[in-house]
């Protein structure tokens, strides 16, 4: 009997310990996410009274703290440009477009950030590769990761309706065919998208000269001007080996660019 009531005891103490604990967590929680509001208010407040400075100082905070988020990416690139600075403008709206990608108003602001600055050069890629690519750019890497999933489970039951009622394969040829080439079509999207994480970066000092070699008096290859987006292919402590969307490859002082 003694022994039942001092593990009842015990077992209600461990309850309300942990009860307790998970109460003061929720607390402590609910204390912090009112804490990152508060700044990203102020900074909103800020942004309103055009005290664009105090605005990206608030928002920075944010980012500190490890907090992010589409919107603030946005407000934090909208605050770069009216304070003159296009590159981090763009580079922030890229950011805001990998959480929020179908906003109507990033995209409108990025376009307006973009008519302003001289294009280094554009890609390579056909009409019809750059539809797709836009289509499937407008959803994140998370969505476009379930929609592939969907679409791989269309295929397979598909296949199985194949096998095990072959009366209707005159009506899934071409059901299956559409499925697969849109599961590779989204595959490669996808590769491509992730295989550029960290690799991806813009041009945030108002010129870049690209050299030859990764020395101050090396050859200039190309000019890049403030807001274009490079692909980063080696990283050293001073010099940064990148890659035009054109495909011409130079290196850059490190701190004339910045990783998206």
């Amino acid at each position: 009997m003694n022994l039942r009531k001092t593990f009842c005891i015990l077992l209600a103490g461990y309850l309300i310990s942990s009860f307790m604990h998970y109460a003061h967590s929720a607390q402590d929680r609910e204390s912090e996410k009112g804490a990152l509001l508060h700044l990203f208010y102020r900074g909103n407040a800020f942004y309103e009274e055009g005290r664009y400075d105090k605005a990206i100082e608030e928002y920075e905070k944010l980012l500190e703290q490890g907090f992010e988020s589409g919107n603030l990416y946005f407000n934090l690139a909208n605050s770069y440009y009216k304070q003159d600075k296009p590159g981090k403008a763009v580079l922030n709206y890229e950011r805001a477009k990998r959480l929020i990608p179908r906003d109507g108003d990033l995209k409108a602001n990025e376009k307006f950030a973009l008519s302003g600055i001289t294009a280094s050069s554009s890609g390579q890629s056909g009409p019809f590769l750059r539809r797709v690519s836009g289509k499937i750019d407008n959803f994140t890497i998370n969505e476009t990761t379930i929609f592939i999933s969907l679409v791989y489970t269309c295929v397979m039951v598909l296949f199985l309706i194949l096998i095990f009622m072959p009366q209707f394969r005159n009506y899934l040829y071409s059901g299956i065919i559409i499925a697969l080439i849109v599961l590779v079509l989204s595959s490669l999207s996808l590769y491509s998208r992730i295989s550029l994480l960290d690799k991806e970066a813009v041009i945030i000092a108002a010129r870049a000269e690209s050299r030859f070699e990764p020395f101050d008096d090396a050859t200039i290859h190309f000019t890049l001007h403030e807001g274009a987006k490079i692909t980063v292919i080696q990283a050293k402590k001073e010099w940064t080996k990148i890659k035009r969307p054109d495909g011409k490859i130079g290196w850059i002082r490190t701190e004339t660019s910045e990783l998206i």
